[in-house]
């Protein structure tokens, strides 16, 4: 009895619960680790499609040497003697500016 008492360390079930609360916590933090880069993923996707809408925007915007027919750009909003006023978007819309565009 006394050679019992005078022992000191863990039992073989105070080790195996130790191991599986190590292993829970561990399966925890994967598993937000995994949510953490999906979103990561999701969030540059998005950036990069709005910036491709804002890059399309702005070209469309700029003036074009090259453009042969006038109006392509956008639909005109408003149109008088001297200037067109042209109604500029993106394919959602939610992108929209006017441009002034000068009538020759």
């Amino acid at each position: 009895m006394r050679f019992l008492k005078s022992q000191k360390g863990f039992t073989l079930i105070e080790v195996f619960v130790a191991v599986i609360i190590l292993g829970m916590a561990y399966v925890a933090v994967l598993q937000n680790f995994s949510v953490s880069l999906t979103n990561i993923d999701r969030l540059d996707r998005s950036a990069s499609r709005l910036l491709d809408d804002v890059m399309e925007f702005e070209r469309l915007l700029r003036p074009d040497e090259d453009e042969e027919e006038e109006g392509e750009t956008g639909e005109v909003f408003l149109e008088g003697g001297k200037y067109r006023l042209i109604l500029i978007a993106n394919g959602k819309r939610d992108l929209m500016s006017l441009k002034l565009e000068k009538i020759d």
